[in-house]
């Protein structure tokens, strides 16, 4: 399906098709031994603005619980107002889940639908995996994020300025680190995947991110240099369904 030209002309679909997002790769802690999860905690908290909300996917449960942590702690001792944490993934017990998606609908629903942001009030962060990509309408001011497979890489920047009201709104992607369990060294059964994806499908996805970079360094509008990345064949073959069973 593809939107009519009428269609791309009404006010609220323009706002969303020509919504900025910029597109960086997070270069990690420059300080030789530092702790990259919780330099990007400092990060995130650095650069969240009250009133909006941050968001970051994790590709796994372990990794989304370790950054949600370290935010945490960074919070516990600080003397600023102190943005909501929640915590999104798919190990929750229903009523842990349900108690973890009030506490973000509450906050949605204080969002003024003109300015996109919730007037005096600190704002949300969300730490989450896979869970977000789809079915939860958010519009983030930030998003951080594991390089993914790259139909979850554009689930994923879909949920970033969503209704096109968050100002400078950014993605900064890093790829995933390697297992604490040493299950994707050479020779262990999952030596082909880092985490639950292919490390080729990661690989894939960097490629076509950084060509999406590119694009934007050249002059192109955000959604001008996805369509044109998603009209290669690197980018068909990497959305194809590959069923491993009839």
């Amino acid at each position: 399906f593809d939107l009519k030209p009428a269609e791309r002309k009404e006010p609220a679909v323009k706002a969303r098709i020509n919504a900025h997002k910029g597109i960086e790769f997070w270069s990690g802690p420059t300080r030789r031994g530092a702790d990259p999860t919780e330099a990007r905690a400092k990060d995130i908290l650095a650069q969240h603005q009250a009133g909006r909300l941050s968001l970051a996917i994790l590709n796994t449960v372990p990794a989304a619980r370790d950054l949600y942590r370290a935010i945490r702690d960074i919070l516990a001792g600080s003397q600023e107002p102190q943005p909501e944490m929640v915590l999104l993934h798919g190990r929750f017990r229903p009523r842990d889940r349900q108690r973890q998606m009030d506490a973000l609908q509450q906050f949605l629903d204080r969002v003024n639908p003109e300015t996109g942001a919730a007037d005096g009030h600190p704002g949300v962060i969300v730490v989450s995996t896979q869970v977000v990509e789809a079915g939860v309408d958010i519009s983030s001011v930030r998003l951080w994020s594991e390089v993914a497979p790259w139909a979850s890489v554009i689930q994923r920047l879909g949920r970033l300025n969503r209704e096109g009201l968050q100002p400078d709104a950014k993605a900064f992607f890093w790829m995933p680190g390697e297992s604490e369990e040493k299950d994707n060294e050479k020779g262990a059964p999952n030596e082909k995947r880092v985490g639950p994806y292919l490390r080729a499908e990661l690989d894939t996805a960097r490629k076509l991110l950084t060509e999406v970079q590119t694009g934007m360094g050249s002059g192109k509008d955000y959604r001008d240099a996805l369509d044109a990345v998603l009209a290669t064949t690197d980018s068909k073959d990497a959305l194809k369904v590959e069923y491993d069973a009839v």
